[in-house]
């Protein structure tokens, strides 16, 4: 259940334990984390295909960074990004 959690506050807070912090992008994962659970409060955010954590949910092209995952509004795959620097 660890990587299934309702946004809320508490919820969040577990979600952003589970990044990595001596990941050189924490701060932009956060921000990510962040913007799915505000996008998505009151439904479950989980990792989607055969992804164990949410910390295996971000994928990098060029300058920007993806967070992908699954919600309990409808059990598809959403995505949210940002535009990071190198």
């Amino acid at each position: 259940m660890e990587n299934r959690l309702v946004c809320h506050a508490g919820a969040l807070r577990r979600l952003l334990k589970m990044i990595d912090k001596k990941d050189k992008e924490y701060t932009c994962k956060a921000a990510l984390v962040r913007k799915a659970a505000k996008k998505y409060r009151g439904f479950l955010i989980f990792p989607c295909g055969s992804s164990r954590s949410l910390n295996e949910c971000f994928t990098r092209h060029g300058k920007v960074l993806m967070f992908w995952f699954n919600t309990s509004k409808d059990l598809s795959t959403r995505m949210v990004w940002k535009t990071v620097s190198r």
